[in-house]
C-alpha cells in the first residue's frame, strides 16, 4: 500500500469516526480494515453493514462525503432514518 493511500485511509476512518460522534453513535463500534479497504458498523444483533472502498475513491474522493454517505446508508439499514 502506498504511503498516500495509507494516509488518506486514516483520514477517511477519522472522518467516519467524526460522523459517528456527530450522530450520537459510539465510534468504538466502527471496524476498519485497511488491507481490504472496508468499514463496517453493527446494524442488529451480530449483523453489520459493510462497505468496500476502491483505492480510487480513497485517493481522489471527498473523504467527508464518503463518510457521510456510508453513515446515511447505515442509518437507513438500521431503521434509524
Amino acid at each position: 500500500m502506498s504511503e498516500q493511500l495509507h494516509s488518506r485511509w486514516l483520514k477517511f476512518v477519522e472522518a467516519l469516526e467524526d460522523e459517528c460522534e456527530a450522530q450520537g453513535q459510539d465510534p468504538g463500534v466502527l471496524e476498519a480494515n485497511e488491507a481490504l479497504l472496508t468499514v463496517s458498523l453493527p446494524i442488529s444483533g451480530r449483523a453489520r453493514l459493510s462497505r468496500e472502498c476502491s483505492e480510487d475513491e480513497i485517493l481522489t474522493g471527498d473523504l467527508r462525503a464518503l463518510a457521510s454517505a456510508f453513515y446515511a446508508d447505515y442509518k437507513a439499514e438500521d431503521g434509524q432514518a
